[in-house]
Formats: structure tokens, sequence, C-alpha cells
């Protein structure tokens, strides 16, 4: 072999393994770049599993503090209706113990012959604003009620909506009572101090006559001599 045939096989020999060293160099850069986006998908897995992971726990603290609060809200609200029914069971008390006074007080007046006409008329009006009372309070408790319910079951805004409406009901209530009252006071009591008056009346005359009565039959046994008075005189003329 010569010294051509030598050179070139050394020259082919060093070409050939410059063209693999650059194709494994590519090859390596390939799987370096490969190598490399794995790392970023993986990287950004992890920031979006974190990220889910983040937002799960603050929606469960979220739903814990929304479930405490309904809760406390639904104590709050049944404490209140507990002293709505109790404030309704005063006022039946109140008001039926106020109608059996004025049944029993008319039946006196009947019995003293006045005349209660319009007095019973009145008091028939009464009962029926009593009634309106009962029932819108019947239907504000049950309203007020249902807003125990809907402090877990709705949405906030709609719990607060509905829990404003049941409260706004208080001022019927309110103007309910006050009517009554002012019914009685302008209406009811005048008519009663009326017949009271008239009793006092009669009965006054009745006294002034039971009193001249008396006077009359005084003078009536000073002049009028009795009948042993006479026999008396008789006697004494006769003898």
């Amino acid at each position: 072999m010569n010294k051509k045939t030598t050179l070139f096989m050394v020259v082919a020999l060093m070409t050939i393994i410059l063209v693999q060293t650059k194709i494994t160099k590519a090859n390596n850069q390939i799987d370096s770049a490969k190598s490399k986006a794995d790392i970023l998908e993986e990287r950004k897995a992890a920031i979006e599993a974190k990220k889910t992971e983040w937002q799960e726990n603050i929606a469960a603290k979220k739903e814990e503090l929304q479930q405490k609060r309904c809760e406390v809200a639904q104590k709050r609200i049944s404490t209140k209706f507990g002293q709505l029914e109790n404030n309704r069971k005063m006022y039946q008390t109140v008001y039926a113990n106020m109608n059996s006074r004025l049944t029993r007080l008319v039946q006196r007046l009947d019995e003293a012959k006045l005349d209660t006409t319009q007095l019973k008329t009145d008091l028939a009006t009464l009962n029926t604003m009593i009634e309106k009372l009962h029932t819108d309070y019947a239907a504000f408790a049950t309203e007020f009620k249902g807003t125990e319910t809907a402090a877990c079951e709705k949405t906030k805004v709609e719990f607060k909506n509905q829990f404003t409406e049941a409260r706004a009901k208080t001022a019927q209530i309110k103007k309910d009572r006050t009517a009554i009252k002012d019914f009685f006071n302008s209406t009811i009591k005048p008519e009663l101090q009326s017949l009271k008056a008239e009793i006092a009346e009669e009965a006054e005359q009745a006294k002034i006559k039971a009193k001249n009565k008396i006077k009359q039959n005084e003078t009536t046994d000073t002049t009028t001599p009795s009948s042993e008075t006479t026999t008396t005189a008789e006697t004494e003329i006769l003898n």
C-alpha cells in the first residue's frame, strides 16, 4: 500500500469520524431539547396542579365559612321565631281577656235596661280588627320562619331579600295594633263612659226619689195621728 492510498484512507476515516461526531452531537441536541420541553411541561403541569389544589382549598374554606354563617343565622332566626310565637300568644291572651271583660260589661248594661245597640256594633268591628291582627301576625311568623331554611339553601342575596321582605311585615302588625288601640280609645271607651254616666244618673235619680219618699213618709207620720192616739184622746174626752 503506497503513501497516497494510506493518506486517502486516513482522510476518509477522519471524515467519517467527523460526520458521526456531528450526527451524535445533533442527536444529543435533539434529546436535550426534548428533555427541556418535557421538563417545562412537567413544571407547567405541577403549577396547574398546585393552582387547582389551591382553588379547591379556597373553595372548601369558603363553603365551610358559609355553612357556619348560615348555621349561626338559622340559630338566631329560630330564637327570634320563638320570641315571636310567645308574643303572638300574649296578644291572643290580652285581646281575649279584653273581649271577655267587654262582653260581661255589655251583659250588665243590658240588665240595666240601657241601649247597647251601637256598642255591640262597635265591639263587632273591634273583634274584626283583632282577627285581622291575628291573621297578619300568623302570616308574618310563617314567612319569617321560612327564612331559616333559606339561610342555607339560597344565595346570600336571595336570603337577604327574603329576610327583608319578612321583616317589612312587622310594619303591618304595628299598624294593626295601633288601629285597635285608637278605635278603642276614640269609639269604645267614650261609649262605655256615656253608658256608665247614664247608670250613675239613674242611680242618683233613684236616690233622690228614695230620699223624697222618706221625707214624705216622715211628714205623713207627723201630721196624721195614729189609731192609738185617737183612742186615747177619745177616752180623755169621754172621761
